[in-house]
């Protein structure tokens, strides 16, 4: 696993929630290691993202402090650092800056692809992202038959991601 671009993954990640959240004038925070909208996140967004391996136990008690609060359940947390289910940051060392400007890898997410032939724009999304940004990696997260589509573009599986969808 290539730690330093795993870090770089998530933390692009949480870069991009916060700008997509702030967008729509959220407010967000960075504390304890987490990024954390306070608002009701838009849909596929999570509310929380790790963004250190640090202080696991400062961490939990930020995210407990949120489940306490107001906030309309249901709501997520991806936890790049700590989690161990089958989801996996994906990279490959050909792409570029973050899309958020805030690191040296561009992220994409949230791809939908119609049907019955939009699996054929995967690879054209992939191949326009590498040529506006060429020279740093592309990041995301994918699981299942989507990380196999992935990989089969050149991507690699780099590191776990949870994610923790909270209903009480």
């Amino acid at each position: 696993m290539t730690t330093d671009l795993w870090a770089d993954a998530v933390l692009d990640n949480a870069a991009w929630c916060d700008v997509v959240c702030r967008a729509l004038g959220h407010t967000t925070v960075r504390q304890e290691g987490l990024w954390m909208d306070l608002d009701p996140a838009p849909p596929y967004y999570p509310n929380a993202v790790t963004t250190s391996s640090d202080d696991r136990a400062a961490q939990l008690a930020a995210i407990e402090r949120m489940l306490a609060g107001p906030l309309p359940r249901p709501w997520t947390i991806k936890d790049g650092f700590h989690g161990r289910l089958d989801g996996r940051i994906v990279a490959v060392a050909v792409a570029s800056r973050s899309a958020a400007g805030t690191g040296p890898v561009v992220g994409i997410s949230n791809i939908v692809l119609g049907e019955p032939d939009g699996e054929r724009y995967r690879g054209a999304l992939i191949d326009a992202v590498r040529d506006a940004f060429p020279g740093l990696p592309l990041v995301g997260y994918e699981r299942g038959e989507d990380l196999e589509r992935m990989i089969g573009l050149g991507l690699e599986a780099v590191g776990p991601l949870r994610v923790w969808i909270m209903s009480r």
